[in-house]
């Protein structure tokens, strides 16, 4: 394939991938472009489906706290909370912090068949995690 400058002159257009945009969005948050940024999380909306593993949404969500960009931050929960039934059954759901838990937890948007469901993956979390001072709380946090 040809260099990205090369292709773009002769075909005028970009593959536009969650790493290609993530650099932009680096970019644009080290200079202060917040026009850019603000679209390049437009972009990852769009793009957050391309991962089924749900690792690249969860790392997205603690780079959107490094640059403290709330936009981005909440794309990434409420992706996680509008696919939360396949992100309860991925491989990722056990990396998922105490805190990004309670934060997904807290939200009205949830999308699970049943509080049972978020229930039973909240107790396979608590045991691979080992049941720490956040157990009660995430445990709170169901809505029976």
């Amino acid at each position: 394939p040809l260099p990205l400058p090369r292709r773009y002159f002769y075909t005028k257009t970009i593959d536009v991938t969650l790493a290609s945009v993530k650099c932009i969005h680096n970019m644009a948050s080290d200079y202060g472009v917040t026009a850019v940024r603000d679209h390049c999380d437009r972009l990852f909306y769009k793009l957050l489906p391309q991962d089924p593993s749900f690792r690249h949404q969860l790392e997205l969500y603690n780079y959107a706290e490094a640059v403290e960009d709330p936009l981005l931050k909440e794309v990434c929960l409420e992706y996680l909370a509008w696919n939360c039934q396949a992100f309860m059954q991925s491989l990722a759901w056990p990396e998922v912090t105490a805190e990004e838990l309670d934060t997904l937890l807290q939200r009205s948007d949830l999308a699970v068949p049943s509080e049972l469901s978020l229930y039973r993956a909240l107790e396979r979390w608590l045991q691979t995690r080992g049941r720490g001072d956040a157990a009660d709380l995430l445990l709170s946090r169901i809505r029976f």
